[in-house]
């Protein structure tokens, strides 16, 4: 599973930066670079508070992570 290409297409398709995305979920932009480039793993809660950030559901960020580690 891809879980930070899939952020990162998200983003994307939001027109949205990693900095917007660190700052809407409390986390640092070091941070979110690091789970974009899948160095880090995101806690349950993290991927929660970004979904919803997003505007998507978990479901479908998990499922587009999937896809992108394939």
């Amino acid at each position: 599973m891809d879980l930070g290409e899939a952020i990162l297409v998200m983003l994307a398709r939001r027109k949205k930066s990693q900095t917007w995305l660190a700052n809407e979920v409390s986390v640092s932009r070091p941070y979110m670079s690091s789970l974009c480039h899948n160095n880090r793993e995101p806690s349950w809660s993290l991927l929660n508070r970004i979904s919803t950030a997003l505007d998507c559901k978990l479901s479908k960020l998990i499922a587009e992570g999937e896809q992108h580690g394939q």
